[in-house]
């Protein structure tokens, strides 16, 4: 082999290993500390289990290699989630509901032991898909749809920060931020029926505002 290839073999070598060097330096420097992000609140924990009883919010920390931060986000948090329901009459639909809701700072060591990491996956996801079943299947496909729609974002609210509290999930509904997107009706074409007796209804009413209007130009 060359001198040549020799020293670029050596310099490709000693680079790699300058490299892994650095980078194992670094991997064990950073188990040394943690850096807990904006809006955070970090759980200490060792070996799954929590270590300390209070939590830390954003900054720099030193720790042991053994400690582990969990970083529980702490800021309003709007979670989308869809649903499938059956009203009393028989018709089904499929639908999206958006809820704003908050890990309050001074529950979240509470609700970290209760229900882990992810306190919204049990407590906003599935509880609002079982909400909106049971909203649904109380009322008729009309009144889901039309005669009471605009009712459903207070019921879902009201049910969803009672679910909370009785949980002890620590999360807290936004007022005024939950939104049920209008539902699609998956067995049935009712919507179109709704929609086609609005626009009769509607036809009716202007002809009848024309011959009143005719009749008092005639007198």
């Amino acid at each position: 082999m060359s001198s040549r290839n020799m020293n670029e073999t050596t310099m490709c070598i000693t680079g790699g290993g300058v490299l892994a060097a650095l980078l194992t330096t670094y991997m064990m420097a950073s188990s040394f500390y943690d850096v807990v992000p904006a809006r955070h609140q970090a759980i200490w924990t060792q070996f799954q289990r929590v270590k300390c009883n209070e939590t830390s919010g954003p900054g720099f920390y030193w720790k042991s290699p053994l400690v582990k931060g969990i970083h529980m986000f702490t800021g309003p948090d709007k979670d989308e989630v869809d649903y499938t329901c059956g009203t009393k009459d028989g018709i089904t639909f499929k639908g999206k509901v958006a809820i704003t809701n908050q890990l309050l700072p001074e529950n979240v060591l509470e609700s970290y032991r209760i229900h882990g990491e992810k306190p919204d996956r049990a407590n906003i996801y599935d509880m609002s898909e079982f909400l909106m079943q049971s909203i649904c299947a109380e009322m008729t496909a009309r009144e889901f749809l039309v005669d009471k729609f605009t009712d459903i974002d207070d019921l879902l609210y009201a049910a969803l920060d009672k679910a909370q509290i009785n949980s002890k999930s620590g999360l807290r509904i936004v007022p005024g931020k939950v939104k049920v997107f209008k539902p699609i009706p998956t067995n049935s074409n009712i919507a179109d029926i709704i929609k086609m007796e609005a626009v009769h209804r509607q036809a009716t009413r202007t002809a009848g505002e024309e011959q009143k209007l005719n009749a008092k130009q005639a007198v």
